[in-house]
């Protein structure tokens, strides 16, 4: 007869996977830090460049960043309800809402290229002028890391209509909502900054 506690195994189950949700969630807001920094000493590096030369000449902000902006908050509130919904078992809500995430996120980069193009079509290259340098470099900075985010989202997507994820399977679509708002946060300081700076 086996007199081994029957809760020893659930209790070292339940361990590991602290663990795992623990190490999976400091990885990831080690990563937001790294992240964060990037875009503040790019700021800090276009806000210099700024005040030492205040003449500049530059145009006003293509109609598609507000777009952009718009698009990016949205995503942010559809992502938040995916993970808000998997957590209390609604999950053909969350699956809508990551789909629906998705489809802003290339929007945004969509609104991106069509901002670019805005000002290409003025005649406004990188090698225009400090200012033109400095709005391509912080736009195009900000849509790699959107589109480095798009592949695992469009794998999250799928493996929700799988049925992959719950109340208690949700850490990678509790990952992406931490990401996703670390560049949303990121996009609104850029265009507070650059609207400011027009």
């Amino acid at each position: 007869m086996n007199d081994q506690p029957t809760g020893v195994a659930p209790d070292a189950t339940e361990a590991e996977e602290y663990k795992s949700r623990l190490a999976g969630t400091l990885g990831m807001s080690l990563f937001i830090i790294v992240v964060s920094m990037l875009f503040a000493a790019s700021v800090i590096a276009y806000l210099i460049v700024r005040l030492r030369h205040p003449e500049w000449d530059n145009p006003p902000l293509p109609v598609w960043i507000y777009v952009s902006t718009f698009l990016i908050i949205g995503s942010g509130m559809t992502m938040q309800l995916a993970l808000g919904s998997f957590r209390v078992n609604r999950i053909s809500l969350g699956n809508m809402s990551l789909l629906i995430t998705l489809v802003l996120a290339v929007l945004y980069l969509l609104s991106q290229l069509m901002a670019w193009s805005t000002l290409v079509r003025s005649g406004v290259f990188a090698e225009s002028s400090l200012y033109a340098f400095s709005f391509y470099m912080l736009t195009v900075l900000h849509a790699i890391h959107v589109l480095g985010g798009l592949f695992p989202m469009t794998t999250m997507t799928l493996a929700a209509y799988r049925g992959r994820y719950s109340a208690e399977r949700n850490l990678p679509v509790k990952y992406m909502t931490m990401y996703w708002h670390c560049l949303g946060i990121v996009w609104l300081v850029l265009f507070t900054v650059l609207l400011a700076t027009t």
